[in-house]
């Protein structure tokens, strides 16, 4: 059966480890590697060429890389051979239009709360497929309450360990920058 994995990338950090499990025997047949508007590997998938750009903010903040270091860890794994990178990955660039629209879809077809970063992965799949499609879920739609919960029209509940963590007391402490008096804080 054909196993093909949809990883929202950014700086294709999981790609790679991906991209290692395949070459190590995972039983996967291809990677999509779907991107926001950075689309700095879609755009040298396409040319040959790396031309990386500054970044630009979208919905899905933690892949608003415009110069993914984890490109060199592909290639490297690839020994340089972009043909055979896109033989087993294809990766394309979505935006936060689309996006919006994913988590909608996701919501009203499944019940399922995405945030924007796997509706990302979830476009990433194309609707003629065969095999098994698999897409990975890299945030909880809870630290994009702001984008998600206007969308779906519903409450994102915070999970228990979140609503812990910002429910504690702060306590700020302020030092000099001096390496003496952090030393005498820790």
């Amino acid at each position: 059966m054909q196993r093909t994995i949809s990883v929202p990338s950014g700086n294709f950090g999981n790609l790679v480890a991906g991209v290692m499990a395949w070459k190590m025997g995972a039983p996967i047949h291809c990677f999509r590697a779907p991107t926001t508007i950075n689309d700095t590997v879609p755009r040298y998938f396409a040319s040959g060429r790396v031309e990386p750009k500054p970044s630009v903010q979208t919905l899905a903040n933690a892949m608003d890389v415009g110069a993914p270091s984890n490109l060199e860890r592909l290639q490297w794994l690839f020994g340089g051979d972009l043909a055979a990178m896109k033989a087993v990955i294809t990766s394309e660039r979505h935006t936060d239009d689309e996006v919006r629209k994913a988590i909608t879809t996701l919501f009203e077809k499944y019940d399922y709360v995405a945030d924007p970063h796997t509706a990302i992965g979830y476009l990433g799949v194309p609707e003629r497929r065969t095999g098994l499609s698999l897409v990975l879920a890299t945030a909880h739609p809870a630290k994009f309450r702001e984008v998600v919960q206007p969308l779906i029209r519903t409450e994102v509940p915070l999970p228990d360990a979140l609503a812990a963590t910002l429910a504690r007391k702060k306590d700020v402490q302020r030092i000099r920058p001096e390496l003496e008096a952090l030393s005498k804080l820790l």
